[in-house]
């Protein structure tokens, strides 16, 4: 850990501002500060760069059809409770409201 705040000291004295973070990760996990998918991440961002802008719009149009089609199965749905409710009878309901009093 000493090793690893020194190199950190020396990055930063020399404004190598990327390899200090990537120490200070390194830090933050061996201390336990952060968990192992957190410090994956931010390494596969050093790495890689900024994930495939095409990927994010392909994934967020996917998520986007499936919560628009679960919308409106949702309000499908309401508007044959809201028919089953208008339609039951009154007899039916009064029945079940007086035995509960």
């Amino acid at each position: 850990m000493q090793l690893l705040e020194e190199t950190r000291g020396h990055a930063a004295s020399i404004g190598e501002w990327k390899v200090v973070r990537l120490l200070q990760d390194s830090l933050d996990y061996a201390e336990e500060r952060i968990l192992q998918p957190d410090f994956d991440e931010r390494y596969r961002l050093f790495q890689d760069g900024i994930r495939n802008q095409r990927l994010r719009r392909f994934v967020a149009g996917t998520l986007e059809i499936n919560f628009k089609y679960v919308a409106e199965v949702g309000r499908e749905f309401m508007e044959q409770v809201q028919v089953w409710v208008i339609c039951w009878p009154i007899s039916t309901h009064s029945a079940m409201t007086r035995g509960t009093s």
